[in-house]
């Protein structure tokens, strides 16, 4: 992990054209990106996708799109988001 990454997990100023933070973030927007193309019927896909990228879910949530980010892994839904 990067420096500048441990810096901004600790709320830190850090320097966000650290290479592993703007890969960090061309793979959030990649993540967002797909996200938002899958059809709201598919609401379990939706939920693994959202599980597998985010830093943590409860066991029940919903998120609509369209759906922004930039990290995503310091993301923390609560239980009936």
């Amino acid at each position: 992990m990067s420096l500048e990454k441990i810096k901004m997990l600790k709320g830190e100023p850090y320097y966000p054209a650290d290479k592993t933070l703007t890969m960090d973030r061309a793979k959030a927007r990649q993540f967002c990106f797909d996200f938002n193309l899958v059809p709201p019927k598919e609401k379990i896909r939706r939920e693994t996708m959202l599980r597998a990228f985010l830093g943590k879910t409860g066991k029940s949530f919903s998120l609509n799109g369209p759906f922004y980010c930039d990290y995503g892994y310091n993301i923390f839904l609560g239980e009936n988001f």
